[in-house]
């Protein structure tokens, strides 16, 4: 319990959103994966050229301002079950903004200047913040066009491993494995 409590503070501190709700959103994908469902999925408007360069942005950066939300209840009742998951959740944006004040009083600290402050907090805070979510986000679009599908998953799952993209995500993006 304690090593899942300290990996979803870290994970929130990622800014990859609170436990709960990505957790909820993770099973909802793999329940839905490339269907209608599917809170991320790049063929939302179909296989065609046009279709597919709007459902990859869509499936980049696009899901995250709908209005499409998913039931906690539904796909998340066990870490809802959790108090220290529900602690966690609710202290998402306390996390979040730690995760980048901490960067800015260790440049504080180590450079000894406000100028020292604000670099680490743009490099170690918010482009550390924005390449991760690039990351992220491309294993939602990408890695559901383009790649190698080696292993079978279910008839419309389109889930493929990028190797390109694995060096980047520490091998999130061996997608078709974890789907498979």
């Amino acid at each position: 319990p304690a090593l899942r409590t300290a990996l979803a503070l870290a994970g929130s501190m990622s800014f990859e959103g609170d436990p709960i709700s990505w957790v909820a959103t993770h099973r909802r994908h793999h329940a839905f994966s490339d269907r209608p469902g599917d809170p991320h999925s790049p063929y939302r408007y179909g296989t065609g050229p046009g279709a597919q360069l709007r459902g990859l942005l869509f499936a980049h950066l696009g899901w995250l301002f709908g209005n499409d939300p998913t039931s906690w209840e539904h796909y998340a009742p066990d870490l809802l079950a959790e108090r220290p998951m529900t602690r966690v959740s609710r202290a998402f944006p306390l996390l979040f903004a730690a995760s980048l004040a901490l960067p800015a009083l260790a440049g504080l600290a180590i450079g000894g200047t406000w100028y020292a402050a604000f670099t680490a907090l743009i490099w170690a805070g918010l482009v550390r913040v924005g390449l991760l979510q690039h990351v992220t986000w491309s294993v939602n679009s990408l890695c559901h066009v383009l790649g190698t599908r080696p292993f079978a998953t279910r008839r419309h799952d389109r889930a493929a491993n990028l190797w390109p993209l694995a060096l980047l995500s520490f091998g999130e993006s061996w997608h078709n494995s974890h789907h498979a």
